[in-house]
């Protein structure tokens, strides 16, 4: 089981503070705040997954998060926001969906695929895809920086694909004993995302949690789960080690 880091192992970093206007609103809605490492019950989220809200986003405070279920959704007006949904979307690695298109696109080895070769680079992707294709991304500079950290300390893994020497796809997110934590995944070239999924799938984690429902991930196998069940899994999954070792951190895999 992972043992979580002191809060002064981490460099400092500077937070601009919220608009009056902004905590204004937030204390008039009656949101938990939450300092340091110390979460509420997941359980005690608002109907829409709220659990709270931070004025900081550290390593520490994610590792704590997500091992409680909770997971930082998106900042604004230098707040960040955590989440804990009702509805959980998880996929068993055992019951991934590979469609014949994409099967056979597998065996045209057209792509390569590589672990943490370049994780910086990738999270940045994922960021710059989200907003050319939607006009918007969560993934802004304090995530980056926050995730490269975990990435650094073992805690945060990229699966990129590329064609030639292009990225084309890839995704992220956090290791926690045997529950792979999925962040963000993209497709610069038609595909790439799936594909980086399928690699993952193909690693030794039990179980994806996917967060949040969408079709691309219903496509692919995912399954809604309610969160007592959830939560039941997740503690079942961090009684394992994490599942990637630190031997194999740079290992290369092709088709």
């Amino acid at each position: 089981m992972f043992h979580e880091a002191q809060e002064q192992k981490f460099p400092s970093h500077h937070w601009p503070a919220p608009s009056l206007k902004c905590v204004n609103l937030l204390t008039s809605l009656n949101m938990t705040f939450i300092s340091g490492t110390r979460f509420p019950h997941p359980e005690e989220a608002a109907p829409d997954g709220l659990v709270g809200i931070s004025l900081q986003l550290t390593p520490p405070m994610v590792i704590a998060a997500y091992r409680k279920g909770i997971f930082p959704w998106h900042r604004s007006q230098n707040v960040v926001f955590w989440y804990s949904p009702p509805i959980r979307m998880v996929l068993f690695p055992t019951q991934l969906h590979i469609s014949h298109s994409l099967r056979s696109l597998l065996r045209k080895n057209r792509f390569h695929v590589t672990v943490n070769k370049c994780f910086h680079t990738l999270i940045q992707a994922c960021a710059q895809t989200h907003q050319r294709q939607k006009g918007l991304t969560w993934i802004d500079e304090v995530f980056i920086d926050t995730y490269t950290q975990l990435h650094e300390l073992g805690k945060a893994i990229s699966i990129e694909v590329w064609q030639e020497q292009q990225l084309a796809g890839g995704l992220y997110g956090v290791v926690m004993g045997s529950m792979f934590c999925g962040e963000s995944i993209f497709s610069a070239l038609p595909n790439a995302g799936k594909i980086a999924l399928v690699h993952l799938c193909r690693l030794p984690f039990e179980v994806i949690d996917c967060q949040l429902p969408n079709p691309f991930l219903e496509q692919m196998g995912a399954q809604p789960m309610l969160r007592h069940d959830f939560l039941k899994l997740l503690n079942k999954c961090l009684r394992q080690p994490d599942r990637w070792p630190t031997d194999d951190l740079n290992s290369e895999i092709r088709f």
